[in-house]
């Protein structure tokens, strides 16, 4: 049996001021005087086995799963590729971000793989590679933007990536924060940079390669936008 959605709707949360490259500061102070959560899942609302009802699968094995954290959405790592999946609504026009937990272990030197998307699989997706420390952003399926990932993954982390589309220009800003879901919120982010095109149309959506042969936990996926 499915579990239902988990939907709030304007919800207020704390915003760190950080003006990083293209985000000015009525990006922020628009971001904080109205923003909306338009879909959060923690999965405690789930059954083991299941899987959220809006939850679309691109390939792969995914279910709920219980573990100390509580419950979680499991990947499992078999066979090895990039599989993922989609949620939430299909957003358009407004800034849009994605924040969520994600726990990959390691076998030797191998190490999973984790993409995050905003605008659906061709939208502008964020790709982290812990083995070589290297954090890349595409857009169409093109890498625009690289930068080092200073973290070890030896645990749970937890990411957001911000888009703000600028109409005007054709142009989109983006920018990323990664930090051990354990710690508080770091106010600097990782990388900020601005994309020539529109984000498009579409849903949130996170992958995962799983080199290591070990599952891959997923939790406390949150979705946002704002004018």
């Amino acid at each position: 049996m499915n579990c239902g959605v988990n939907k709030l709707i304007l919800i207020l949360f704390p915003i760190w001021v950080f003006s990083g490259k293209g985000f000015a500061a009525e990006d922020e102070r628009a971001m904080e005087r109205e923003h909306e959560m338009v879909r959060f899942e923690g999965f405690e609302n789930c059954s083991a086995g299941s899987l959220p009802d809006d939850f679309f699968i691109l390939e792969g094995n995914f279910a709920v799963c219980i573990t100390d954290k509580g419950k979680c959405l499991q990947q499992d790592p078999f066979p090895v590729g990039e599989h993922g999946f989609m949620f939430g609504p299909r957003l358009s026009g407004w800034g849009r971000e994605l924040a969520f937990s994600f726990l990959g272990r390691k076998k030797g030197r191998r190490h999973p793989a984790f993409v995050a998307a905003l605008g659906g699989a061709r939208g502008i997706k964020l790709r982290l590679n812990p083995v070589s420390r290297l954090g890349e952003i595409y857009f169409k399926e093109q890498r625009v933007h690289h930068f080092p990932l200073p973290l070890s993954f030896d645990g749970w982390m937890r990411a957001r990536i911000q888009a703000k589309p600028r109409q005007e220009s054709l142009k989109t800003l983006f920018r990323f924060k990664l930090w051990p879901a354990e710690a508080e919120e770091p106010v600097i982010w990782n990388a900020s940079t601005t994309i020539d095109g529109d984000l498009p149309q579409g849903r949130c959506m996170l992958s995962g390669i799983p080199y290591s042969e070990e599952p891959i936990l997923w939790d406390d996926l949150t979705v946002i936008t704002w004018r």
